[in-house]
């Protein structure tokens, strides 16, 4: 009877230990796999970090274009109307010009009709 219940002891020592190994052999797994899942979670941010701050700069360059772009063309805009400006300017001075030489000579006087 006594030989029987030390078997039995062992039996169930050998049998808790292999499930303390089993339970162990589990939880390393499942270290190994939460730091695999932090690592690719850390990458993961890491990446969307520097795809928000790629975008901010790709718009800021964008933005500062744009502006540079609006900023030329209202100074072409300005210097065609600067230059239309002085051209009707002069035109009118030399109708001018051309006028007094025919009142001088008392020639019809010349209308402009581009006014």
């Amino acid at each position: 009877l006594g030989d029987e219940r030390l078997i039995l002891e062992q039996v169930q020592e050998r049998e808790i230990r292999k499930i303390e190994e089993e339970m162990l052999a589990a939880e390393k797994a499942l270290q190994l796999e939460m730091h695999a899942h932090e690592k690719k979670m850390k990458q993961l941010t890491e990446q969307h970090e520097l795809e928000t701050k790629q975008h901010a700069e790709e718009q800021k360059r964008r933005e500062k274009e744009m502006n540079n772009r609006k900023q030329t063309s209202a100074t072409i805009i300005q210097a065609h109307f600067r230059g239309m400006r002085t051209r009707r300017i002069h035109k009118e001075d030399i109708q001018k010009r051309i006028n007094q030489k025919r009142k001088k000579y008392r020639l019809p006087l010349c209308v402009d009709t581009t006014a």
